[in-house]
């Protein structure tokens, strides 16, 4: 004897995101799994240490008449803001484009190259700035303050 039941199908996909598997409705298509990626917090830091950077160094050197230290980006800033701007922005967002490349198959290794780079740039930035400031603090006080003792 043959029974009237209705078996009802579902199917699981992956429909992508971090949020990861959904439930396809009875009786709909599945969707094929799309590639979905952001970039990682640290790489976000890493970007905003970068912006900063380039715009304390814009408003530095426009205002108070500082020097890029670096040569590289001195090179650059000498053939004008806008080559100065593309530089460092290739130059941040080349290595950051490999790191998220790199991310799927070294996910761990990346993750600590990231911090690693977030500390190194943080400390050189304000070791870099405070070496290039240290005359303005750090100097003697000028000959006609200076109490000559005979």
């Amino acid at each position: 004897m043959k029974s009237n039941t209705t078996v009802l199908q579902a199917s699981c996909v992956v429909i992508g995101g971090r949020s990861g598997k959904q439930m396809a409705q009875p009786g709909t298509r599945a969707q094929p799994a799309r590639f979905h990626h952001t970039f990682a917090w640290e790489s976000w830091a890493i970007i905003a240490i970068g912006i900063a950077d380039l715009v304390t160094t814009l408003v530095w050197i426009h205002f108070y008449g500082a020097q890029e230290a670096n040569p590289l980006f001195a090179f650059f800033w000498r053939h004008g803001v806008w080559a100065f701007i593309a530089a460092k922005s290739i130059f941040l967002m080349g290595p950051l484009i490999f790191l998220e490349w790199a991310r799927r198959s070294r996910p761990r290794f990346v993750l600590l190259a990231s911090r690693f780079v977030i500390v190194a740039y943080l400390l050189l930035y304000v070791v870099g700035v405070a070496r290039l400031n240290a005359s303005d603090y750090l100097s003697l006080p000028s000959p006609d303050l200076q109490i000559a003792c005979k």
